[in-house]
């Protein structure tokens, strides 16, 4: 099948071009120097190839998506802060002897250029090993150590969050205080007790020389930290004893010293103190409100807030999600508040008119918002009706979720989440920067944005240009074209790719979705899971969060 010499090459995107699997496998292992033969590839085992090929197709996903021209964010942020020349360092930190302190960090990120929250070892661009790389560049945690998170939410490839919360311990200047702990506290020797947590929420430390940071000088003086100018800036002043918020002197500011590293989409907002041990950013928040927001189109947004009242309660979601049993096999949750409006008064706007859906609730499962989102669509274009919500929520009926497509990805936000007990805090100064930053960063997107509207409307006007019809002989313009376009097609332009189904959207050829092939249904993916001895989720593996009434999260959104 090979030959010594050959080279296999894996087509993984049309119209890119094809990688070589034998540079594929020269980086992949460069750690062990190991290339495999023709002899070696034919004595590995089926499973093994099938990991070696999915290993490699998933380590250069990222890169054949930018048609391997461009670095990852990672990359970037690696060179924006490598030093030039080689800095002293007058002495390094002792990370078994200092003190450390569990804190939360509340971070906000677009995620349109992003591979999603979770770490995943194939890619650069996920929030987590970012923020656990800027972690270790400014020393807040060891650099040979795994990071513990605790996150509120995973969040998928593309989507955005504003109020990501995440747990993590990291090194402090205090020697008391809410949150602070010992080294052997933050890191002990035996960590058999996280052990169930190391699988979902933590990151074993792979590749510590690769994409390693230069270490920031940090001299100490008569045993406490002289901090330079520039960190001297990331300290927290002491606060008037009157002010709600007691911050505490001589504490790091986490968020400025993160900031200055982190990449122009993901910022710290604020930090907070966690005393309670037990703390988990996942199981304590007590409601979470997601937004998608969309063009109206030829959408009646009507008919789709109505139908999204169908949400709201406690239902059996599994036809509206992924079924996954090894991370999950309770698919109950409840919909606090679901309703669709308009971003601004401007009616004129027509079809261009922003809509974004507010959707609180105490969990969700995976997938979940835009499969309602994907049903409310077709309900919004006239291929559905509201009853399909109805009939979906039907499990004895319908144990088996029907084949219906997702609205895309980029355009879906984790908006707001609510820990009553956490006591956010930022100086002014940080918080100016944060300010600054993303006025610029909106600036500079809606003067692009503006001039895209302004070539659309142009063309749109235009009729100075002849357009020749199908027919070949009638004549109309672009104005025509649009009007026409905008009676006609039950798709406008603006959502034409708002949602990727399995059918087409058209009202000749639509296929209902309870008409549609089924998936398998819960007990059968639990069998499959026993065939191949995977490991299923316990029952009880959901946290039982309180219920949440709709007029106390409406004055923290």
């Amino acid at each position: 099948m090979f030959t010594s010499k050959s080279i296999l090459y894996i087509p993984v995107f049309k119209n890119l071009r094809c990688i070589s699997l034998a540079t594929a496998m020269q980086k992949n292992m460069e750690k062990t120097d190991k290339f495999y033969n023709t002899d070696a590839l034919n004595e590995l085992s089926k499973e093994d190839l099938v990991k070696l090929a999915t290993n490699f197709q998933g380590k250069y996903r990222q890169v054949l998506n930018k048609n391997q021209s461009s670095n990852s964010k990672l990359e970037q942020m690696i060179k924006r802060f490598q030093p030039r020349r080689k800095r002293k360092i007058t002495k390094k930190v002792d990370f078994e002897t200092c003190m450390y302190r569990r804190i939360a960090l509340k971070v906000a990120y677009l995620g349109w250029d992003y591979e999603g929250l979770q770490e995943n070892e194939n890619l650069d661009d996920t929030i987590e090993r970012i923020l656990r790389e800027a972690l270790r560049r400014v020393r807040l945690v060891p650099a040979d150590r795994s990071i513990y998170f605790s996150r509120c939410g995973r969040t998928d490839k593309e989507v955005s969050a504003f109020s990501q919360v995440i747990v993590v311990k990291v090194r402090s200047l205090l020697a008391t205080g809410p949150g602070v702990i010992t080294a052997n506290a933050a890191y002990p020797a035996e960590e058999e007790d996280q052990e169930e947590e190391v699988e979902e929420d933590s990151h074993e430390l792979k590749n510590s020389n690769e994409h390693s940071f230069p270490e920031i000088s940090v001299p100490e003086k008569n045993g406490d930290v002289e901090m330079t100018d520039e960190a001297e800036q990331s300290k927290t002043p002491e606060i008037n004893e009157e002010d709600p918020i007691k911050i505490e002197e001589n504490e790091y500011e986490f968020t400025g010293m993160l900031n200055r590293v982190l990449p122009a989409e993901i910022k710290v907002l604020a930090w907070a103190p966690v005393e309670n041990e037990e703390f988990s950013a996942r199981k304590h928040c007590l409601g979470r409100e997601y937004r998608y927001y969309f063009h109206r189109g030829n959408a009646d947004i009507t008919a789709m807030n109505e139908a999204a009242k169908l949400f709201c309660g406690l239902h059996d979601f599994r036809n509206f999600g992924k079924v996954n049993v090894v991370n999950c096999v309770n698919y109950v949750r409840r919909i606090n508040h679901f309703e669709i409006s308009f971003c601004d008064d401007d009616k004129e706007a027509g079809p261009y008119r922003m809509c974004f859906a507010r959707i609180i609730g105490s969990g969700f499962i995976y997938h979940q918002v835009r499969s309602m989102m994907a049903v409310l669509y077709l309900i919004g274009v006239g291929l559905e009706k509201p009853g399909i919500i109805t009939e979906l929520f039907n499990i004895e009926k319908h144990p088996k979720k029907p084949w219906f497509g997702l609205v895309k990805p980029h355009a879906l936000v984790l908006f707001n989440s609510i820990y009553p007990d956490l006591k956010w805090r930022i100086v002014n100064q940080d918080a100016q920067r944060v300010l600054e930053h993303f006025q610029n960063y909106w600036g500079n997107l809606a003067l692009k944005s503006h001039l895209t509207f302004q070539l659309l409307k142009l063309i749109e006007n235009d009729e100075t240009i002849a357009v020749r019809g199908e027919d070949g002989h009638t004549h109309t313009t672009y104005k025509q074209l649009a009007c026409d376009l905008q009676r006609d097609s039950l798709l406008h332009g603006v959502n034409k790719k708002l949602l990727v189904d399995c059918y087409n959207l058209n009202k000749d050829s639509y296929k209902k979705i309870m008409d549609r092939p089924v998936g398998k249904s819960l007990e059968e993916h639990l069998e499959v899971a026993r065939k191949k001895k995977r490991k299923i989720a316990p029952s009880n593996s959901n946290f039982k969060l309180p219920t949440m009434e709709v007029e106390a999260t409406e004055d923290t959104s």
